[in-house]
């Protein structure tokens, strides 16, 4: 599996392409929880790179309702676009530094 990741020369398009089914659980398990399936820690980096890759696999393949984190109702709400991202700033200081 990290050896997708080590083929620097291939373009993105190609990687997407390469992708089976197989290969996405992997990713997705990665992510979870941490392990690749030998049970070696997955890197920093990895993680990263997993993540962009599974959103833009999952942004290409699947519908919108069907893309991880679609159920999650803390994260989207039916009332605003999919493009609109709304951020709520909490003040845990209640303004005091320190």
């Amino acid at each position: 599996m990290e050896e997708i990741f080590l083929q620097k020369s291939k373009s993105i398009e190609v990687m997407l392409e390469q992708l089976t089914p197989e290969m996405i659980e992997r990713i997705k398990s990665a992510i979870e929880i941490g392990k690749w399936p030998d049970g070696s820690s997955v890197k920093a980096e990895q993680l990263e790179h997993c993540m962009q890759l599974l959103i833009l696999y999952e942004a290409r393949t699947l519908s919108a309702s069907e893309r991880t984190g679609s159920k999650l109702k803390n994260c989207y709400s039916g009332s605003h676009s999919e493009s609109e991202v709304i951020l709520e700033l909490r003040d845990d200081n209640n303004g005091e530094t320190g």
